[in-house]
This record gives structure tokens, sequence and C-alpha cells, in this order.
């Protein structure tokens, strides 16, 4: 009976960090690129502040993607455009996405509207280069 109890205390103290972590913890967790879990806590979380709810969009955007899970990719960055549409980067990570689809014409779309706003990114221009678009 003891070990019984003690097992499941060890469990309980195992499972405390992830409830237990600040806010920033949960942060890191989620802009790690693997952690799903963090990245839904993130979105009740910030659930009342735009900015930082296409952030965590964005974030869990690139956990999809390095999945391959490129259509769930897209529908957070199309949720995180929505909400802050002149950040630059979900355009980049959703033309990304297309681009790994075979959507040529949609990856050179956002990759267009990434550099209109965001012009002095080189990384944009050779993407647009490797596919064979101007910016």
């Amino acid at each position: 009976m003891m070990r019984g109890i003690l097992a499941g205390l060890a469990l309980t103290l195992i499972a405390l960090p992830a409830w237990a972590q600040t806010t920033e913890d949960i942060r890191d967790g989620c802009a790690g690129g693997h952690d799903f879990l963090s990245c839904d806590a993130l979105l009740q979380i910030d659930k009342d502040n735009p900015a930082k709810l296409a952030e965590d969009y964005n974030n869990r955007a690139l956990n999809f993607g390095n999945q391959k899970r490129y259509d769930e990719a897209i529908s957070d960055l199309n949720r995180s455009i929505a909400l802050v549409p002149d950040q630059f980067v979900p355009y980049f990570n959703r033309g990304i996405a297309y681009e790994a689809k075979g959507q040529r014409d949609l990856a050179i779309s956002d990759y267009r509207m990434e550099h209109r706003l965001n012009p002095n990114d080189g990384d944009i221009i050779s993407a647009l280069n490797h596919l064979g678009a101007a910016p």
C-alpha cells in the first residue's frame, strides 16, 4: 500500500512542473517548436491580448510545420494574420508551408507580402529568387 502511495506521489511531483510553470516557461516551450500543450495553454492565457495571441498561433504553426502538418499550420497562420495583419513573420511562415505543399503561387504571394512589410529581409529575397519570382 505504501509503495502505491509513493508511486502516486512521485507521478504527481513529476506532473507538477507542467502546471506550475511560469508563463515565460510556457512561452519558451511553445516557441521551441515541439510543445503543443504549451501552445494550447498560451492560447487560453493570451485570449484577451491580440498581439500575444497572434504570436501564439504563429508559434503553434511552427510546431505543426515541424511535423509536416501544413494544413494545420496554415490555419493557425491565417488566425495570426487576421489578428495582426501587419506582422511579417506569419506571412513568411505561411509561404514556407504553401511552398512545402507545392502551392507555388500562394507561397510567392505571401513572400511578396512579407517583403512589403519587411523590405530589408535578405531571406525573403532569397526565397522569392528560389521560386523564380521578383520581389
